[in-house]
């Protein structure tokens, strides 16, 4: 089952795009791309589940951080990352 879905906003039926812009309240460009994802609803952790997702969360953003410290061209690593998450490799 798929729950991610990425579209150019340019090949959105009309009626699909007409409704994605009342729910965002603002008209949308050609040349936007619109990503849906959908999940279950849960609980947040609480306690020592809530401590380490914090921890790994933090850490995961400061090794973000120590990457994109040592980019040169930071619209080619976007362009990357999005070519990636489009095509993954497998």
């Amino acid at each position: 089952m798929q729950n991610l879905s990425i579209h150019r906003t340019s090949e959105l039926p009309l009626p699909a795009r007409r409704a994605v812009e009342a729910l965002l309240g603002r008209e949308l460009a050609d040349d936007e791309e619109l990503g849906i994802w959908a999940s279950r609803a849960h609980e947040a952790p609480g306690g020592e589940a809530r401590t380490e997702a914090w921890r790994r969360l933090h850490d995961h953003l400061g090794l973000m951080e120590s990457k994109a410290s040592t980019v040169e061209d930071p619209e080619q690593l976007a362009d990357d990352v999005a070519r990636e998450v489009r095509h993954p490799h497998r």
